[in-house]
C-alpha cells in the first residue's frame, strides 16, 4: 500500500509536465508565436542591458525575430529534459536496473513527444513536425543521461 502511494507521488512531476506540454501545444499558432516572440524580445532587452547597447525599437524587434526559432527549439529541449528527468524519477520505483531505467525513460518520453506532435495536427494553425520530435529527443537524451549520471554517482546502490 505504501509503495503504491509512493509510485503515484513519484509520477506527479511527470504528469504535471506532460499536462503543461499538452497545454502549450494546444495554443493556436498566433498565440504560440506571440509567446515565443515575447520571450525573444525580453532576451534581446536583457542582452541590450548587459552589453550596454542602445537598439532602436525596430532593431530590437528584428533581433527578437532572428532568435525566435532558436528560442523555440531551446524551449523544446528544456521541457523534454525536464520530462525525461521526471520520468526517470518515476521509473526508479518500478525497477532497479539502470539500463532499463534509461531506455524506458527515453522510449516513454520520445513516444510522448511523437504524440504531442500528432496532437498539434488538430490545433488551428499548428502542424506536427518530425524535426521537433528530433529536437525533443535531444532534450530527452540530456535528461535521461543527467539522471543516469546522478543515479550512478549519488544515489545508493539499489541492486
Amino acid at each position: 500500500m505504501k509503495r503504491s502511494i509512493l509510485k503515484i507521488m513519484a509520477a506527479l512531476p511527470a504528469v504535471i509536465l506532460m499536462s503543461a506540454i499538452f497545454i502549450f501545444s494546444s495554443a493556436e499558432a498566433s498565440r504560440s508565436s506571440e509567446s515565443s516572440m515575447s520571450v525573444s524580445y525580453r532576451l534581446v532587452q536583457a542582452a541590450e542591458w548587459i552589453g550596454g547597447f542602445d537598439l532602436s525599437s525596430a532593431e530590437a524587434n528584428l533581433s527578437a525575430e532572428a532568435i525566435e526559432g532558436a528560442v523555440r527549439k531551446l524551449a523544446h529541449i528544456t521541457e523534454y529534459t525536464m520530462l525525461a528527468a521526471s520520468v526517470y524519477f518515476m521509473f526508479i520505483l518500478w525497477t532497479n536496473r539502470r539500463i532499463l531505467l534509461y531506455f524506458g525513460t527515453v522510449v516513454f518520453s520520445i513516444i510522448y513527444a511523437c504524440s504531442d506532435e500528432v496532437h498539434q495536427l488538430f490545433v488551428r494553425g499548428r502542424s506536427g513536425s518530425f524535426s521537433d520530435v528530433c529536437v525533443d529527443a535531444i532534450g530527452v537524451t540530456i535528461g535521461a543521461m543527467m539522471m543516469l549520471a546522478i543515479d550512478n554517482s549519488f544515489l545508493r546502490d539499489r541492486s
